[in-house]
């Protein structure tokens, strides 16, 4: 933002905190599969995703007539009540319509906001897989709880890459991290260091 020409003072959150009652996702094996939830009207790129190898799992409202081969629809449940039924093994945060995450205002969004959905999946315990170009995508690779992405395009391949142990270390991060955010330490860190730059002027 300060690129962009913001010159308030500002402090970083990183992600939002998330209250989340439900019990962490555990996967004890990696099965190369992905979980988008979200109003499925706008993200018609799922509807142009290809999958050989992988799985996604979608949640949310108005899905679309068909989808591909191996995506599936899995319902569409109140926000308190989600975490409970997630599927996957790394959480999709991506928008607008195309495959290469840019075009469109949803898209461009990306490249400020910290979407709520990153917290949705990471307080669950779930890694995340973000757009190399998203504004969040430094937070997920500086903690280590996802991979950042040029494009959906080869998403078959990349997650093919990834070994067992390479996603076990990221669910082990994302765990730790959902402890964090269902306590609401983001906000209480963003506090303290606002309070700590005032004291300093």
């Amino acid at each position: 933002m300060r690129e962009a020409g913001v010159t308030t003072k500002m402090v970083v959150l990183g992600v939002f905190d998330y209250y989340n009652p439900q019990p962490l996702i555990n996967h004890q094996e990696y099965e190369h599969s992905i979980c988008f939830a979200g109003n499925l009207e706008k993200s018609s790129f799922l509807t142009k995703l290809k999958l050989k190898n992988s799985h996604a799992y979608l949640f949310g409202m108005d899905p679309a007539d068909h989808y591909p081969e191996n995506i599936s629809y899995e319902g569409l449940y109140q926000a308190e009540e989600l975490p409970k039924y997630l599927k996957g093994d790394f959480g999709l945060v991506w928008d607008g319509t195309s495959l290469t995450g840019d075009g469109g205002i949803y898209a461009d969004y990306q490249l400020y906001n910290a979407p709520h959905k990153t917290s949705l999946y990471l307080s669950s315990g779930m890694p995340v897989i973000v757009w190399k170009k998203a504004a969040i995508s430094k937070f997920i690779l500086d903690n280590n709880v996802g991979i950042a992405v040029d494009s959906l395009e080869d998403i078959d391949e990349v997650l093919e890459k990834i070994t067992n142990q390479e996603f076990l270390e990221m669910q082990v991060n994302a765990h730790q991290l959902a402890h964090k955010l269902r306590s609401g330490l983001m906000i209480k860190n963003a506090i303290q260091l606002a309070e700590d730059k005032i004291a300093k002027q």
